[in-house]
């Protein structure tokens, strides 16, 4: 793989890396995930394809879209059809297959005008996600999964509020994922005024059993 290729090649990777939908594949699974290891025999993770195209490992474009490939088929052996990431990764996984045609690209110049192109239609592609943009993946599995289930209790509201209400404003990641699953589930709720004050008496029961959920996820 030549340099040129290469530079395309980590343009790529990057771009795909950068998505937000992607965001759980960036890093390796860590090591305590259950049953994970058994069930996956090349572990793969958008950086350490991009530190592999650094340290020129790939000889060839095939060896680099393989990895990629890997990437989603992971996700795809790991979990079952009905869950948020296995949609993400098979929906990828198709378009990156369905757009990437390396073998019919004779030389670096006429690969770096097919490449281009072919990146300005995945991006538009990748618009169309069954995941909207911006949103983590997981926050709207929590959503989707307590659309239907019965309502926390009245301890186990009691125990979300103080939990949220201790973090909302000082963890930022508590605050943006809170306020994400109640654009979902509440989207005549006012969240615009600051200091964010949530009264839990109001909150229907989707939202209480979203945001029960998401606690128990932290835990």
């Amino acid at each position: 793989m030549n340099e040129s290729v290469k530079n395309q090649c980590i343009l790529i990777t990057r771009k795909l890396a950068a998505k937000p939908m992607h965001r759980y594949f960036l890093d390796k699974v860590p090591e305590s995930t259950i049953g994970y290891y058994e069930m996956i025999k090349k572990p793969m993770w958008f950086h350490q394809v991009l530190e592999n195209l650094i340290s020129n490992k790939y000889k060839s474009i095939s060896e680099w879209s393989d990895d990629i490939k890997t990437i989603f088929g992971n996700a795809l052996i790991f979990n079952q059809p009905e869950d948020v990431l296995y949609q993400i990764a098979k929906y990828s996984e198709k378009k990156f297959s369905e757009e990437i045609r390396y073998q019919k690209i004779e030389s670096p110049k006429s690969w770096i005008n097919h490449v281009n192109e072919l990146m300005k239609r995945f991006i538009l592609l990748a618009g169309k996600s069954p995941i909207s943009q911006g949103v983590d993946p997981l926050i709207f599995d929590i959503v989707e999964r307590t659309r239907n289930v019965a309502p926390p209790t009245q301890y186990e509201n009691r125990s979300v509020a103080e939990y949220i209400l201790k973090r909302i404003d000082n963890i930022n990641e508590v605050r943006y994922n809170v306020l994400e699953i109640l654009k979902i589930t509440e989207p005549f709720l006012n969240m615009s005024k600051e200091p964010i004050t949530i009264d839990f008496e109001v909150l229907g029961n989707h939202s209480k059993s979203a945001l029960y959920e998401y606690m128990k996820s932290r835990e």
